[in-house]
């Protein structure tokens, strides 16, 4: 389970991390932009549904209340609504991905994998624009690297640490709020580790 867990924190943290971080190159004039906060809320909300999923929690409205507390510490009711299936949303995220490439640009080199990855983190990163305000509450890396985020340029490399470190603690938290609430885990025990 741990290992599972580390596999998607890692890729999570690599991909999704290294974009939040991309507005750092202008140092701290990237705080007065509020992409940098969604795009680093919405890679560790991909890591909070991954340990979800592989701690035995598959149905995506149990994720909402858990992402709630990880990433802004408030409760959430559970959603009661229709959740779409798995084959709606990958309509969904391919209309979407069209639409975004427009009819006469490719697929840009990338695999349709890859394609609807950046459609979901693009699509996550531009709804958590309108919680500007939440955004300062979510999991993030540790002091030092923030502040050295500050400065232009360098600060892409500190920004992917800070980003980093927040998917770790989001992953971990995520874990930790499972084993205490007695969440069926698959298997074995499923402590993350930085």
């Amino acid at each position: 389970m741990r290992k599972r867990v580390s596999w998607w924190v890692n890729r999570i943290g690599i991909s999704a991390g290294l974009a939040a971080a991309a507005p750092r190159f202008f140092g701290a004039m990237a705080n007065r932009v509020p992409l940098q906060a969604a795009l680093g809320a919405a890679a560790a909300g991909l890591a909070v549904c991954a340990a979800a999923r592989e701690h035995g929690m598959t149905e995506p409205r149990d994720w909402v209340p858990l992402l709630g507390r990880v990433l802004f510490d408030r409760e959430l009711d559970p959603y009661t609504g229709a959740v779409p299936t798995a084959e709606e949303c990958d309509q969904h995220l391919v209309g979407a991905s069209e639409e975004a490439s427009g009819p006469d640009e490719g697929s840009g080199g990338l695999t349709d994998g890859a394609r609807r990855a950046a459609t979901t983190i693009w699509s996550l990163a531009r709804a958590l624009l309108s919680v500007d305000d939440l955004l300062d509450h979510r999991p993030r890396g540790g002091r030092l690297v923030r502040l050295l985020a500050q400065i232009p340029v360098v600060g892409v490399a500190s920004g992917w640490l800070d980003e980093r470190g927040g998917i770790h603690a989001a992953a971990r938290e995520t874990t930790r709020l499972l084993q205490q609430s007695g969440t069926r885990a698959p298997e074995g025990d499923a402590t993350v580790r930085s």
